[in-house]
């Protein structure tokens, strides 16, 4: 059914015994063609279109105004709400959807393979605790959660400032962890490490997560909002129950 999803370049979870889950990032290019889900270009336009045409007969896919908050909507229940960065659902052929380029995708399914979710965990995002309301969201055992974190900044590459890095420690001292020193008053920033620090304290099991840790910085496959500023696409992380 979903074999048409082959023409899109993707990188996926390893969930061997989640059969009825589809989960997926877009890669940045297909066939030397580069493939952007927002924007008001043609070919953006486009490529939602055919992410939308590839997962029917599922509702349309709830686009969200993201705003680097902490909220997650409940679908299709809040399906009116435009500005989140995180939806969840229990129902099947509907699709949680984000966008990224730099910032962290974070997809989540129970491991009855009953609710998903998918979070925008940009550092404002991770800070105010988007990650945790995802969790709480999906209404279940924090530790039935399996968790993958998609293509986003390497660690070398997310250079953030002093106030950043204090907003961190005073949301969480156990966030220090995440960081490391680098030119004065800078800081390299893990926020794949922030996002499990976040999700191991709500509750979930830390060999339920698990992480794809590519740089989008430094690797042409990706968008990187960071490296090509407003010329930067946007990929699509999305799941759903089939």
């Amino acid at each position: 059914m979903f074999s048409e999803f082959k023409k899109i370049p993707t990188v996926k979870p390893k969930w061997q015994n989640l059969p009825n889950i589809l989960a997926f990032t877009t890669l940045a290019e297909a066939d030397e063609k580069k493939i952007s889900f927002s924007g008001a270009s043609k070919n953006s336009i486009e490529a939602r279109k055919n992410i939308e045409k590839l997962i029917q007969p599922c509702m349309p896919i709830k686009w969200l105004k993201q705003i680097h908050g902490a909220r997650v909507l409940k679908l299709p229940e809040e399906n009116n709400i435009e500005e989140a960065d995180g939806a969840v659902t229990n129902k099947k052929r509907i699709a949680c959807a984000i966008l990224t380029a730099d910032c962290l995708p974070a997809i989540f399914a129970t491991q009855d393979g009953k609710a998903v979710g998918a979070a925008h965990a940009g550092w404002r995002g991770l800070n105010a605790g988007v990650i945790k309301n995802a969790v709480n969201a999906l209404n279940c055992n924090p530790a039935e959660i399996y968790t993958w974190l998609g293509p986003a900044i390497g660690y070398s590459s997310f250079e953030v400032g002093y106030e950043v890095y204090e907003r961190f420690l005073k949301t969480d001292s156990d966030n220090k962890k995440a960081f490391k020193s680098a030119a004065a008053g800078k800081y390299y920033a893990n926020i794949y490490e922030l996002a499990r620090i976040q999700l191991i304290k709500a509750g979930v099991n830390k060999n339920n997560i698990s992480a794809e840790e590519q740089d989008t910085f430094t690797n042409t496959l990706f968008h990187s909002a960071r490296r090509d500023r407003e010329l930067s696409g946007r990929m699509a992380t999305v799941v759903m129950i089939t």
